[in-house]
């Protein structure tokens, strides 16, 4: 369980800082755009479901962590909160995704952009 704690603090940390919009230019991350242009449709769909998944899992881990700052109160729990309105994904749908996650990659500046880079945008643009 503490191995999951760091993990979703890395994750949150990741959130809060975000400050704008998405290009690959701004990103030190690692590009995706190789790996997503040899999925087909329903591969990417199917990616997209998984990763949704995964942030679904990351809001239970909030939840722990947060119940832990409210018992220790400091102004982290207004930032926790805050966060956690970030794992909201009950109207995002896979093929929606897949199909910004597309649009993004389109652009020649996003071509080297992450994943995380690629579904921050699509998120973005569905909400």
């Amino acid at each position: 369980m503490y191995y999951r704690l760091i993990i979703c603090g890395a994750f949150l940390l990741e959130c809060i800082c975000w400050q704008g919009p998405v290009s690959a230019e701004t990103s030190a991350e690692e590009s995706f755009y190789p790996t997503w242009k040899l999925l087909s449709i329903q591969e990417r769909q199917q990616f997209v479901a998984g990763y949704l998944f995964g942030w679904k899992d990351a809001a239970k881990v909030t939840d722990v962590v947060l119940d832990y700052v409210k018992e220790n109160p400091t102004k982290a729990v207004e930032g926790l909160e805050k966060a956690k309105s970030l794992y909201s994904v009950q109207a995002l749908r896979p093929a929606e995704i897949a199909r910004e996650v597309d649009l993004f990659f389109q652009a020649s500046e996003n071509k080297e952009a992450s994943l995380s880079r690629a579904m921050s945008f699509a998120r973005g643009r569905l909400q």
